[in-house]
């Protein structure tokens, strides 16, 4: 395959990031970066990056919006123009529209750009989606920069016939955070005393019935659906919260406890992927990823690399350099809990790159698309009207051929709940693995009588 050969008048850090996103991780085809002033154009698929050129420089022409060349922050999101239904994003201090920058345009969305900016943040202290270019423009559920590579291969494709991009297959992975590894298993008399009181004074009986039914989790606990997510054959990762300090956002049993570390133990053993949780708590007391990591460690005897944030509570860029300190190589929280879409524009795992410190780092993230807390808590959806959302995000990872995450708990589920009822995610949840590995993808069979979830 013939490398993209790339010139530009100034190569810095940013366009070469941007490069890297293009065309290593979206296109996946090879390219190399050039300095017009040291290297004369050669025959072979050109771009030229640059505000200007000559006769002599023969090939597509892509003027620079400036921002690859600074290194520091702007303050004003850049201006949002379409072509056809394609959203395109127009940097200019000048007022003047400039001719569309796909370099400038991924780089905005890959490194999060805008949430480095002041923005007024949601009730968990994180940046929301209606605060977003994406969110106020209504682009979110495209990933759009795959969308912006692809017209840019293409028109290689037109100038260079002979320019080729390799088929992209799509993949499929269903992650799991165990929040609440049981409802009332795994905790102490005392736990279980008061919260039974606290059922009997609030009226809640239908929880008191639950738990002395189950005996407080000893028989079925309705929380354990464990069999149902291990019989996936599809790529699955548990990452487990592992708070030492129970709060009111950190409420899984105690990780010393020999229920959770038994759990955790069986799940590893399978050779499933797991991860880390980090607290809510570790956003403010970053050491936390470090000690909750090591804790992991030690009760599945392996080396932990991989994360996802509780709450997908983080900032940038400070969540991610400690991130990085703890040793972690791979993170899943590029995504927004409030709406379905792509937070960053994209759908295969990319790099970090940190804008205060203008260099890409070693850490990968893998951005998720859809979560099912979401219709439940912040669209107040049932399940039955979620399956539309995933089947419509699945279609449009397949057709970039990107990775398609789904965030999931083990605690929505669970097996108490009748078919019929409105919150019955377990059936969506197996609707979709079915379809997914039949190859089906959106062109599915309507549900069938007994498949009710309405």
């Amino acid at each position: 395959m013939v490398p993209v050969q790339i010139y530009s008048d100034s190569i810095s850090p940013r366009l070469q990031y941007a490069c890297r996103i293009l065309f290593d991780c979206v296109l996946k085809v090879p390219y190399h970066l050039m300095n017009t002033a040291d290297s004369l154009p050669q025959e072979g698929v050109n771009i030229f990056y640059k505000s200007r050129i000559s006769d002599k420089e023969r090939g597509l022409h892509i003027v620079p919006s400036g921002i690859l060349e600074e290194k520091h922050l702007r303050e004003n999101k850049p201006i949002v123009g379409w072509d056809g239904n394609i959203p395109q994003l127009f940097f200019n201090e000048k007022g003047k529209r400039e001719s569309f920058d796909p370099f400038s345009a991924a780089f905005y969305m890959a490194t999060r750009y805008e949430e480095y900016l002041p923005f007024s943040p949601d009730n968990f202290g994180r940046f929301p989606e209606f605060e977003s270019l994406s969110g106020k423009n209504d682009f979110t559920h495209l990933p759009i920069v795959h969308l912006w590579t692809d017209r840019l291969g293409n028109a290689l494709k037109k100038q260079y016939p002979a320019f080729t991009m390799p088929e992209r297959k799509a993949v499929a992975i269903f992650t799991y955070d165990i929040d609440v590894a049981y409802a009332y298993r795994g905790r102490s008399f005392v736990t279980n005393f008061l919260s039974l009181t606290k059922d009997l004074i609030t009226g809640n009986f239908l929880n008191t019935v639950n738990k002395l039914k189950t005996g407080f989790g000893k028989n079925q606990d309705p929380s354990d659906t464990y069999k149902l997510l291990e019989n996936n054959t599809l790529k699955t990762i548990f990452f487990f919260l592992l708070a030492e300090k129970r709060t009111r956002y950190d409420r899984n049993i105690p990780p010393k406890g020999k229920v959770l570390q038994q759990l955790i133990r069986r799940i590893a053993s399978n050779n499933t992927i797991i991860g880390i949780h980090p607290s809510y708590e570790s956003s403010e007391k970053p050491a936390l990823i470090q000690s909750e990591k090591k804790v992991l460690e030690s009760i599945a005897n392996q080396q932990i690399s991989i994360s996802r944030q509780h709450f997908l509570r983080f900032r940038f860029p400070d969540t991610f350099r400690e991130l990085q300190k703890a040793g972690i190589k791979h993170d899943y929280s590029i995504q927004y809990p409030e709406m379905p879409g792509f937070r960053a524009g994209l759908c295969v795992p990319f790099p970090f790159f940190d804008l205060l410190e203008n260099r890409e780092t070693d850490l990968i993230l893998h951005p998720g698309c859809i979560m099912e807390t979401t219709f439940r808590d912040d669209l107040h959806l049932s399940a039955a009207q979620s399956l539309d959302w995933y089947l419509d995000l699945w279609q449009k990872v397949q057709e970039v051929g990107g990775e398609f995450i789904s965030i999931w708990h083990n605690d929505t589920l669970w097996d108490g709940l009748p078919d019929s009822h409105p919150l019955a995610f377990r059936q969506i949840h197996q609707k979709l693995v079915e379809i997914i590995s039949a190859g089906n993808g959106s062109k599915t069979q309507p549900l069938s009588p007994s498949d009710d979830i309405r």
